[in-house]
């Protein structure tokens, strides 16, 4: 049983690695959005404390993307370097769509499920990269809550769906590790930058 588990997990890590060529030109259509489930995701959690009303940390967030622009680059994730918004006035509407791009040249898609001081949801799905042989779709939440002690809480769940049910516990692993690092940094300067832009 654990050589055929180590098999498995080295097959995933193969294929991560092997990333595809980046496309010559950016997609200039949306694929359909997979269904989102009720189970089956890997799950991550990443909190922080902001200063100030959920309405006014909603507006910090969303002046500028300003939590993508944030993110390192990891071992195994190249960071986002822009986006074209493909539906909407803006990124800030329900049912606005875009085309992100990440600095090795790939691309991704998303959508705006809800969006909401309290709660911003959104999907992501459509890799160029390798990371479409074993991610079918990410299903993002944030929530602000007012802190009876002020200020607001950030929580960020952050769900991801393998392309197979045997690949979850790999994935998860990946999520654990490099997805972690990814979204916890960004949330971090994010949250630094708020103490310092909007405490009186």
């Amino acid at each position: 049983m654990t050589r055929n588990l180590t098999l498995l997990f080295t097959a995933v890590s193969l294929a991560a690695c092997g990333d595809p060529a980046p496309p010559a030109t950016a997609p200039t259509q949306l694929s359909a959005p997979p269904p989102l489930a009720a189970v089956g995701y890997a799950e991550l959690v990443i909190r922080a404390d902001f200063p100030g009303t959920p309405e006014q940390v909603r507006a910090f967030l969303d002046d500028g993307n300003k939590i993508i622009y944030a993110m390192p680059r990891t071992e195994n994730i190249s960071p986002p370097k822009g986006f074209e918004l493909t539906k909407g006035a803006s990124w800030t509407e329900t049912g606005a769509e875009r085309i992100l791009e990440f600095e090795d040249g790939h691309y991704t898609f998303e959508r705006v499920i809800g969006h909401a001081p309290e709660r911003f949801e959104y999907q992501v799905w459509g890799f160029t990269s390798a990371t479409g042989n074993n991610v079918e779709h990410v299903h993002g939440i944030q929530e602000l809550v007012a802190d009876p002690d002020g200020g607001t809480d950030f929580i960020w769940t952050y769900r991801v769906m393998p392309t197979a049910g045997w690949k979850k516990p790999f994935v998860q692993r990946f999520v654990d590790s490099d997805v972690r690092k990814l979204l916890q940094t960004a949330t971090d300067r994010v949250a630094e930058q708020a103490r310092e832009e909007m405490t009186p």
